[in-house]
């Protein structure tokens, strides 16, 4: 980790399986909101997270909250491209769903 609290891409990689295996995340209600207008659920949330690529170009500090937001981009079962936000405080906030 750097001294700005951003991870690599192993460190994330290891921190969203990690957090997914324990159980420590949640979805904000936007999220859920978003998943469900774009025909998707946790399930394929979660199997972007655990599959998909980090996307350094949309990763952001976000002042207010003064953390990373990771954007990880990957594929569902049914290969609809899906871009998820994320963010780790205590759990790992699952900040927006958004189909490309």
């Amino acid at each position: 980790m750097r001294s700005d609290g951003y991870l690599t891409d192993v460190q994330l990689r290891k921190a969203i399986v990690d957090h997914i295996n324990r159980g420590l995340y949640r979805i904000t209600k936007h999220a859920a909101d978003e998943q469900a207008k774009d025909g998707l659920d946790l399930q394929d949330t979660l199997r972007v997270l655990k599959t998909g690529a980090h996307e350094k170009s949309k990763t952001v500090f976000s002042s207010a909250f003064q953390c990373w937001k990771y954007a990880i981009r990957g594929k569902t079962e049914d290969l609809k491209e899906v871009r998820v936000i994320i963010a780790f405080a205590k759990e790992m906030m699952i900040i927006t769903v958004m189909e490309l």
